[in-house]
């Protein structure tokens, strides 16, 4: 097969270079052609070669495409974005694995990219710390340090990190830390809080000193953070913000049904525009919360535990985000405008029994998927990303997550039009497992608290 098609393709380059030199003959010199008695001749071979080449072009084309459909390869790149979209037959979801890059980290806990055409990954380190990993390594110089204001202990520290959409232009990019008061002017309500900051580069000699800190958040335990922050796909994109609930057990506060509040929720603000004394701006299409007084329209959806690590589909904007669970179930949301997702009334999809064994579930937004502690060995879940790159191109589309306990990766195809997941399945494991990732091209990344980055490949075969 392989001697055949070269000579197939041999014939072809052949045809076409004669077909090339002929049409060029004819164009300069077509009348001292026609004076030529071989020109009928001449002419006739060229009109050959040209059916010839035809021919043989429809005939690759249809071989190629029968290629395609025969072996399932639905994926393909769009040209200006990147991101791989699937069409015609759904693949199965491939064997991946997680390939060690760099084990010299401290504790990260984030990972992303600045979509400027640089290349670099930026890892967030629990202690306060922004590396760069570019060319194969960590860069010498530290990106980042605010360790001097983030309280790092337990869940605590600094957490995520988000580029501004014209990064490239203007160099701002936000922060999600917890501090506490020992900081000068910094958890001025409380004890401790989680801080949403604004950083601009080239504004002051040390990057550390632009820091505009848009919001304070008190926090009235040491846990359940939440933490992620991420920019959405809106024509001028909002970002949004992760909250737990405060922390201890069953939300004693019982902050992520009070709508009065920023905990338990997933926020949306406009970091461009500043409504009267903030340092942002609601958007106009949150939601409004009707029925209750003093309800913050700077929440998106509600009734979240912990929600640790969410993402945004590149392709299609859907928002998953993982919500740790308290003593028997983890889950996966596809998050919506205005949803309440239900705790501490209920964990994943049953009622919380600090509360009663029955409750209206029905009230409540449902998880996509949820994993047991007691069955699947599932006890704190890591949210993921979709992925959109190109290097694997059966695996455009799947949604991976992971649990810290278990080490556990998992893949899943969620199809959003009519909300039920498609073939799922266990991929690979990382021991700690913190974050996931994506660079510039949409390839997935992964890292271990305990100081390292993988790169999710396709398993070798």
């Amino acid at each position: 097969m392989a001697l055949k098609k070269y000579r197939f393709t041999s014939l072809k380059c052949y045809l076409d270079w004669q077909l090339g030199a002929i049409q060029n003959d004819l164009t300069h010199s077509w009348i001292m052609k026609l004076m030529n008695k071989n020109f009928t001749l001449h002419f006739s071979a060229a009109l050959l070669l040209i059916i010839l080449s035809l021919m043989l072009s429809w005939t690759s084309k249809s071989n190629a495409s029968d290629k395609n459909s025969s072996t399932g390869n639905s994926s393909s790149a769009d040209n200006l974005t990147g991101i791989c979209k699937l069409t015609g037959i759904i693949p199965a979801i491939p064997d991946v694995t997680a390939l060690s890059i760099v084990t010299s980290l401290s504790e990260p806990v984030h990972v992303t990219n600045a979509s400027d055409g640089s290349g670099r990954l930026f890892i967030v380190e629990k202690r306060g710390t922004v590396q760069i990993f570019l060319n194969g390594m960590i860069q010498s110089n530290t990106y980042l340090d605010i360790s001097n204001r983030v309280k790092n202990s337990g869940e605590m520290g600094l957490l995520s990190m988000a580029f501004h959409p014209e990064y490239s232009t203007n160099g701002k990019f936000y922060v999600n830390y917890v501090s506490d008061s020992s900081v000068s002017n910094q958890c001025t309500q409380s004890n401790r809080c989680t801080i949403i900051s604004e950083f601009t580069e080239n504004k002051t000699i040390k990057l550390e000193d632009s820091e505009r800190i848009l919001m304070e958040i008190d926090q009235p335990y040491s846990n359940h953070n939440g933490g992620q922050i991420a920019f959405g796909l809106e024509d001028n994109p909002y970002l949004y913000i992760g909250m737990g609930d405060g922390g201890y057990g069953d939300d004693p506060e019982d902050n992520s049904q009070d709508i009065s509040n920023l905990l338990g929720a997933i926020l949306r603000i406009d970091v461009n525009h500043f409504d009267p004394g903030l340092q942002y701006s609601i958007p106009l299409d949150n939601p409004n919360w009707t029925g209750s007084s003093g309800t913050r329209r700077e929440i998106w959806s509600s009734g979240f535990r912990n929600p640790w690590r969410f993402s945004f589909d590149p392709l299609d904007g859907v928002l998953y985000a993982g919500d740790v669970g308290q003593g028997r179930m983890e889950e996966i949301d596809v998050v919506k405008k205005g949803l309440n997702y239900g705790w501490r009334v209920v964990e994943g999809d049953i009622c919380n029994p600090t509360f009663g064994t029955t409750c209206n579930i029905t009230n409540y937004e449902a998880p996509i998927i949820t994993h047991t502690h007691s069955g699947d060995g599932w006890y704190s879940i890591t949210g993921g990303v979709v992925y959109r790159g190109s290097q694997i191109p059966d695996l455009c589309g799947v949604y991976l997550y992971g649990d810290y306990v278990k080490t556990t990766i998992r893949g899943l195809r969620y199809d959003k039009t009519s909300a039920t997941i498609g073939e799922q399945k266990s991929l690979t494991s990382v021991s700690e497992l913190s974050t996931f990732g994506y660079d510039e091209n949409y390839e997935v990344y992964v890292t271990s608290l305990s100081g390292t980055l993988y790169k999710i490949v396709e398993e070798p075969q």
